[in-house]
């Protein structure tokens, strides 16, 4: 019942490539219910057709069912019947799974990663970069459409000291806000000019040994200007 309210939610999770046009293994419903720190797509079989296509999990899950099959033969004649404390128990199992699962950690996950150079020298791993949002240099993007939210997600080996961003246009007028997470930390306007906004010891979530960070730029509608001719510009520095 759970999967079909999901899919009835989020119909397009339906459908996955397996043939051309995609390198990516998960389905989008197993992407759903995975978070920041475990991927169900990993353990699970994949059909994707590409070279080099010898995954694990096809060759496990098999070997599984044939396991699991034969148990079934074996034991089917003898009946079992928890008690009330055995399923007190598998209740409560089954609610610190479920806590653990989709409460205890971030829902995002993280997919096509890149390493992007900031113009301080130092680098990070960034997720999911958007395709409007075109790299070119250290650190800088060309942000090719207005009036949406442009997530920046990375890594870094330690934690930052300092973020800087820079952001503006030559041409037309623009509000912006700044999130760090859900934290808003900056909201203006840009009218013909770069800003440039500072955090000092900036929040992260810890992940092992490293650092993971959500920049979120809310860019505004422009005014007077074509985005796509004439992108936003916006740079991230950090150290």
């Amino acid at each position: 019942m759970l999967f079909v309210v999901v899919l009835l939610k989020y119909p397009m999770n339906l459908y996955q490539e397996t043939t051309r046009g995609t390198t990516e293994r998960g389905g989008g419903l197993f992407y759903l219910l995975s978070n920041i720190n475990f991927r169900l797509p990993d353990y699970l079989p994949s059909f994707l057709k590409i070279e080099g296509s010898a995954w694990l999990p096809n060759f496990v899950w098999p070997i599984l069912l044939a396991v699991f099959i034969a148990a079934y033969i074996l034991t089917r004649r003898s009946s079992f019947s928890p008690g009330y404390s055995a399923q007190a128990i598998l209740v409560s199992l089954g609610l610190l799974l479920f806590f653990v699962w989709f409460v205890l950690y971030p829902r995002q996950v993280l997919l096509n990663p890149r390493r992007i150079a900031a113009p301080s020298g130092e680098s990070a791993i960034f997720y999911s970069v958007s395709r409007s949002a075109r790299i070119i240099g250290p650190g800088r993007f060309q942000l090719r459409e207005d009036n949406r939210a442009y997530r920046f997600y990375f890594i870094t080996a330690k934690p930052l000291e300092e973020l800087h961003i820079s952001l503006g246009s030559r041409t037309g007028e623009y509000e912006f806000t700044l999130k760090i997470f859900d934290e808003a930390f900056a909201r203006g306007a840009t009218a013909g000019e770069t800003r440039t906004v500072s955090l000092h010891n900036p929040p992260r979530y810890r992940m092992k040994k490293k650092s993971y960070y959500e920049l979120i730029l809310d860019l505004g509608k422009g005014s007077g200007v074509q985005t796509e001719l004439q992108p936003y510009l916006f740079s991230i520095d950090f150290k």
